[in-house]
């Protein structure tokens, strides 16, 4: 079912990337990300069984300014995979708790299907680093509600160091003379990961 979405050059219009990529989940299909940035303007909502998302050399996800995740699966959908995606932090306008990617709802009792777990493979998530921007935030990076999840390879990241903006200096020049190394109060993260479902298995996971 691979008939999925694949824009060869990824739009610079969230609006745009959200409304084709949404489009193509709402009528079943699979996502297969060609490789670049994808800011969105709302979350895309994973709401069939079986649903795959597919960076191909690490498409990025940039998150809704409003705190939303980029990618939302909906509670009792078994066999989700989400595997080649790297999910970016924005500047949030918004004030509702944010994250980059959630699976499941609050207050929803999903245990899932451990004949047919979800599945998170090669999925890195970062907070700052890409941009000049050291503002850039979320509450958690993945939360997980649902349950009979299985994840291989995640790298969820607050980055150490942002680019320079023309004419700055590095902070410590001593550590690297070509960024500025993050400080207090600069690319803001309060969790890696949070697990609230049951049977959730995690291998080769890093939290930084």
């Amino acid at each position: 079912n691979f008939a999925g979405v694949k824009l060869g050059v990824p739009s610079i219009d969230a609006a745009e990337n959200y409304w084709a990529l949404q489009k193509a989940l709402d009528e079943g299909k699979d996502l297969v990300l060609s490789p670049g940035e994808y800011p969105l303007a709302a979350s895309l909502e994973v709401k069939y069984p079986n649903q795959v998302i597919l960076g191909l050399g690490y498409a990025t996800l940039k998150a809704p300014i409003n705190g939303s995740p980029c990618i939302l699966v909906h509670s009792n959908v078994p066999g989700v995979r989400i595997a080649g995606i790297m999910l970016e932090a924005s500047v949030l306008k918004g004030t509702i708790p944010s994250s980059l990617l959630q699976w499941g709802m609050p207050g929803v009792h999903d245990v899932g299907d451990s004949k047919n777990p979800g599945t998170l493979s090669d999925v890195f998530c970062r907070v700052g680093g890409a941009s000049y921007d050291r503002h850039v935030s979320t509450d958690v990076m993945i939360q997980l509600y649902s349950g009979n999840i299985y994840g291989d390879n995640l790298w969820l990241w607050r980055a150490d160091h942002v680019k320079l903006h023309p004419g700055e200096e590095a902070n410590f020049p001593h550590i690297s003379p070509y960024y500025r190394q993050t400080v207090m109060g600069e690319c803001q993260v309060k969790v890696g990961m949070k697990v609230q479902g049951e049977g959730v298995t995690m291998v080769a996971l890093a939290v930084e």
